[in-house]
C-alpha cells in the first residue's frame, strides 16, 4: 500500500511538473530536424550520465526536457528517486529504449513483476499537455522497461 501510495504521489509529481509548459534546456545535436527527435524529462529521476556510450551530464528540473535524436538509445542514470519517505539510489544504471520521434517521455522508478525498470509516459510534442491532473493521464502511460544491469534481488534505496 506505502508503494502504490509512493508511486501515485511522484507520478502526479512528474506529470505537473513536466507536461504544463516544456521548455528545452539540452540539444545533444542541432543538426538533427526537430522532426526526429524526441524529449525526454528526467524531473525527480535522477541525471543521465550516459548517451549510447557517450559521457552527458543531463538532469531536468521541473518543466525543462532533454532533446535526443529518437531511436534506439541507451542511456545510463545515476538514479536519485525520492518521495513520501522511499528512496531509490543507484549509479550506472542502464536502460535501453526505443524513442520514437516527435514525443516527449516521462519516466518514473518502478518494479514490475520484481524486475526493477522505469514506467514510461509519452506525449506527442503538438499535444496540449495537461496543466492538472486527471484520469486521461494514464491514458499516456504506455511502457514498462526494465534496467538492464539491475536484477531482481539488488535493491535500489
Amino acid at each position: 500500500m506505502k508503494v502504490m501510495l509512493f508511486f501515485s504521489s511522484v507520478f502526479l509529481f512528474v506529470l505537473f511538473s513536466c507536461l504544463s509548459t516544456s521548455s528545452v534546456i539540452a540539444e545533444y545535436d542541432e543538426s538533427i530536424p526537430l522532426e526526429k527527435t524526441a524529449r525526454l524529462c528526467t524531473t525527480r529521476q535522477g541525471v543521465i550520465v550516459g548517451y549510447n556510450g557517450i559521457g552527458v551530464n543531463w538532469e531536468t528540473k521541473g518543466n525543462e526536457m532533454i532533446q535526443i535524436p529518437a531511436g534506439d538509445t541507451l542511456l545510463e542514470w545515476n538514479l536519485n528517486a525520492h518521495s513520501s519517505g522511499y528512496y531509490f539510489q543507484g549509479d550506472g544504471i542502464l536502460f535501453r529504449y526505443n524513442f520514437q520521434p516527435q514525443k516527449q517521455y516521462l519516466f518514473l522508478v518502478a518494479q514490475k513483476e520484481k524486475v526493477w525498470g522505469f514506467n514510461i509516459w509519452s506525449y506527442d510534442f503538438n499535444e496540449k499537455t495537461p496543466s492538472r491532473i486527471t484520469t486521461s493521464a494514464i491514458d499516456h502511460l504506455i511502457d514498462f522497461a526494465p534496467f538492464l544491469n539491475v536484477s531482481s534481488k539488488t535493491i535500489l534505496k
